[in-house]
């Protein structure tokens, strides 16, 4: 009876738990590196400081500023392109991981009488 017990809270509210915990990890790291806020936000200025031009500066000014801010979007492009390229390879392996241990916890029950028939069939 309390292998039944057992094998029934594995594949059961055992289960249940484990793919709760995983997809809980996948979503802190989706939101660690918000990818969507990235993407949103992709080509806005970064750290842009002094690039407002006056519309009573000269020509040569409002072309530096804009310049400047064309410039801080390159940036801020760059940067948050790198984000997210980090924040997809992060999740990539963390997913490949978390499959491989769904896949070792469904095995894990079944491992000890794989063990013992090939102990088994090793001694013969």
């Amino acid at each position: 009876m309390l292998f039944v017990n057992f094998i029934s809270w594995w594949y059961g509210s055992g289960c249940r738990g484990f793919v709760s915990r995983v997809w809980l990890q996948f979503v802190k790291l989706a939101d660690f590196f918000s990818i969507d806020l990235l993407l949103k936000t992709l080509f806005t200025p970064f750290r842009l400081i002094d690039a407002n031009p006056n519309y009573g500066d000269s020509l040569d000014a409002k072309m530096r500023a804009g310049i400047d801010k064309l410039t801080a979007c390159l940036i801020g492009g760059m940067i948050r392109s790198a984000m997210i390229l980090v924040g997809l390879l992060a999740i990539f392996v963390t997913s490949i991981i978390n499959l491989m241990r769904l896949i070792i916890w469904l095995f894990m029950p079944i491992l000890p009488v794989i063990g013992t028939i090939l102990f088994a069939l090793e001694s013969k």
